[in-house]
């Protein structure tokens, strides 16, 4: 019975060093994970500061002017360092007019996962000499022409070789009107009233003026008008016919006949012959 009782509480004891262990075990990865995220998350922690003139910006040439204060923090390695200024639109001031609007009027339009808008730079913190300061004082123009419209956006500047933030997000208001948006309603139906008539009369007076265009297009071109006859000239009377010697014929010809000085020379010789025929019978 010694025995077995010695067995059980080493058990106990076994087991209550391994609880303690899980334990310990639980408390160390406690405190040790938000230690490995900040290790491996060095790079994205703000550094510096950055200190805006004013967030509230006017358009002025198409272009707004963003001026600032830097402060690095501690003194550079170099006198140029590349930043990247990366800008996220959260409203569009939309610029419309609707049928109760007697102008155009800005209205703020709240925007959603809208894809960022990049612009790299390169911030100067040496001198004339060359003599490099942790401070110094920086202005950018955002310009419309690089994809920039008048709304409010965020501004995070990023260190370009290892995309550490410098200072905090910023809020900026860039004023001005964005192209027009005509939202008015299109009215299908038809005047009333003395508008109507007045229409009507109109139309009438269009009709009419249409339909004395195509007569005159009609008309014939010449002094003639429709409705006057034509009066034809009487035919000039045929020349008299001359009579021929030894013929007793009328040696007339007909108006219009085509006979020809041959066929008139045989008919007088025939009627020559046969005045002889009757002579000699006699």
């Amino acid at each position: 019975m010694g025995m077995e009782g010695g067995l059980a509480s080493r058990n106990r004891i076994q087991l209550s060093a391994m609880k303690t262990e899980r334990a310990v075990l639980k408390h160390l990865l406690r405190f040790l994970a938000p230690l490995v995220i900040v290790l491996f998350s060095v790079p994205a922690f703000a550094f510096g500061t950055v200190t805006l003139k004013s967030a509230n910006l006017d358009e002025v040439d198409g272009r707004w002017k963003l001026e600032m204060e830097i402060n690095y923090g501690s003194t550079p390695e170099m006198g140029h360092i590349p930043f990247d200024f990366v800008f996220t639109m959260n409203t569009y001031y939309e610029y419309s007019i609707t049928d109760t609007d007697k102008e155009p009027v800005i209205r703020p339009k709240p925007m959603v996962n809208q894809p960022p808008t990049r612009e790299s730079v390169d911030i100067d913190f040496a001198d004339a000499r060359n003599k490099i300061w942790p401070r110094t004082k920086f202005q950018i123009g955002i310009k419309r022409d690089r994809g920039f419209e008048a709304g409010e956006y965020t501004l995070v500047i990023k260190r370009a070789s290892d995309g550490a933030t410098m200072g905090q997000p910023m809020k900026l208001r860039f004023n001005g009107k964005n192209k027009l948006v005509d939202r008015r309603a299109v009215v299908f139906g038809g005047p009333s009233g003395k508008d109507a008539d007045a229409g009507a009369k109109k139309d009438d007076k269009d009709k009419d003026k249409a339909e004395e265009t195509k007569k005159d297009e009609a008309a014939p071109t010449n002094e003639e008008t429709p409705t006057e006859a034509k009066t034809e000239e009487p035919a000039a009377a045929p020349p008299p016919v001359e009579k021929r010697a030894g013929s007793h014929g009328c040696g007339c010809r007909a108006a219009g006949s085509t006979s020809s000085p041959t066929a008139a020379a045989a008919l007088a010789t025939l009627a020559a012959v046969m005045l002889a025929a009757r002579r000699r019978r006699r």
